[in-house]
């Protein structure tokens, strides 16, 4: 499981993250809703080491990956670690073709038949991806674009996937598609999930629980379902 336990992160005098705890059991998926600006990518920063932190513990599976109190496991080490980072606004490399940036995921891997076999499972799971395997990455629609994104991710076999407006800009059906996607990878092959998206009601409808942030601190948090029908929640995300 990840444990986010009590973390700040300051900009110079600026404080995004106010005392954060947050919790992710195996096998969920965890929604974290807010308006923007509210510290949701900061805290997916954070995790993964892009942020330091100014005070509190992460652990996974009980050991600590970032601290303030011990050496922290570096940010290109978090991958051997079991996590996974989805970032806002995809991070694709434009110019490479779609195989290429596949390859890219695998970076840390050094069994070739572990690539193989990974290269053929995200083909699979993204059959629109092996049509375009050797079309420039700049070249897909935003769907696919994102869908590349999560398969380069995916190539490593993470444990925590963190995906960070996974629906931003895409049509509502590309919307729904993805998030099909995300529930089958957490249903098949056991991932956690921390989900940021800003269509609150279809990140609530495809999670189990979710956080509510507002100015850097965890306001609310509650099953998604409770959620859905929390009136303060529907008036202020929901637009009801």
């Amino acid at each position: 499981m990840l444990l986010v336990k009590h973390i700040s992160v300051h900009y110079g005098k600026l404080q995004a993250l106010k005392d954060v705890t947050l919790l992710i059991k195996p096998h969920e998926i965890v929604s974290l809703i807010g308006a923007n600006g509210a510290g949701k990518t900061t805290l997916l920063r954070a995790i993964v080491g892009l942020e330091n932190l100014s005070k509190g513990d992460i652990l996974l599976d009980d050991k600590p990956i970032r601290s303030t109190s011990f050496e922290q496991v570096p940010t290109h080490r978090m991958i051997e670690k079991g996590v996974g980072l989805v970032p806002e606004g995809r991070g694709i490399f434009s110019d490479m073709t779609v195989v290429e940036n596949i390859d890219m995921g695998a970076y840390s891997l050094r069994d070739q038949y572990k690539i193989h076999q990974q290269k053929k499972k995200m083909f699979d799971r993204f059959p629109i991806l092996f049509e375009r395997r050797e079309q420039k990455a700049g070249s897909l629609s935003g769907g696919e674009q994102q869908m590349l994104a999560i398969a380069r991710t995916l190539m490593a076999s993470p444990r925590l996937l963190l995906l960070d407006e996974p629906g931003l800009g895409l049509a509502p059906i590309m919307v729904k598609q993805v998030m099909d996607i995300i529930s089958e990878i957490n249903k098949e092959d056991g991932v956690m999930i921390l989900l940021v998206e800003q269509n609150t009601h279809i990140a609530l409808r495809h999670s189990h629980r979710g956080y509510v942030m507002e100015n850097g601190k965890i306001v609310l948090s509650d099953e998604s379902s409770a959620l859905l029908t929390d009136p303060e929640i529907k008036k202020a995300y929901l637009g009801g």
